[in-house]
């Protein structure tokens, strides 16, 4: 396949990026940075990944996958090229568990930057992320559940009710107080909608 210019992989990933609300785009916003800065990685990972069966927009889904995860990696891991043999066998096998898991960390990182956002907090990305691939691997590892993560499979429609007998009775309340605020908004928006239609 031919290479994708900036202008084409920008176009890819603003249809990627319309899955998002838009307070999530404001709070990616600087992922456009991903694609400027890594056009060539990006085409390199679509030429390996091609296929008669997939669409442009899907290659440029599982490239910029790689490549995001590659940055991950590279994040906790600046000082790469001075690694020892052992050191780069366990960087090696954090690369796969990334690969693999992409979609759950990138989800994770961004939640843990709103935090901060959100609580006035400083952060810096070398913790986040770390954070981030640390709470994928317990969760994986120990079948950790947090209301946070509940009350995200809701909104995504992936909700196991099995989930809930993992959190602690102050963990449920909060979380049935936090979905019962946000009917109470939803039901007010609807209302107000309707009001002005009767207008």
């Amino acid at each position: 396949m031919d290479k994708l210019n900036v202008e084409q992989l920008m176009s890819c990933f603003e249809n990627h990026m319309n899955k998002y609300t838009s307070e999530e785009k404001e709070l990616r916003s600087e992922e456009k940075n991903i694609v400027y800065n890594k056009v060539e990685e990006i085409n390199s990972y679509m030429e390996k990944m091609n296929s008669e069966n997939i669409s442009e927009q899907q290659l440029f889904e599982a490239a910029y996958k790689a490549v995001k995860a590659d940055d991950f990696i590279d994040t906790i891991h600046p000082n790469q090229a001075t690694a020892t043999p052992e050191e780069n066998e366990s960087i090696k096998n954090e690369r796969s568990f990334v690969y693999r898991n992409i979609d759950e960390i990138d989800d994770k990182y961004f939640r843990l930057k709103k935090k901060c956002i959100d609580d006035g907090q400083e952060y810096n990305n070398f913790d986040l992320v770390k954070q981030a691939i640390d709470f994928v691997k317990n969760k994986i590892e120990g079948g950790i559940i947090t209301a946070e993560d509940i009350k995200s499979d809701m909104q995504k429609g992936k909700f196991k009710p099995e989930e809930l007998t993992m959190l602690s009775e102050k963990e449920k309340n909060e979380l049935t107080a936090d979905l019962e605020l946000e009917n109470e908004e939803a039901e007010k928006g609807s209302e107000n909608t309707h009001d002005t239609d009767e207008r």
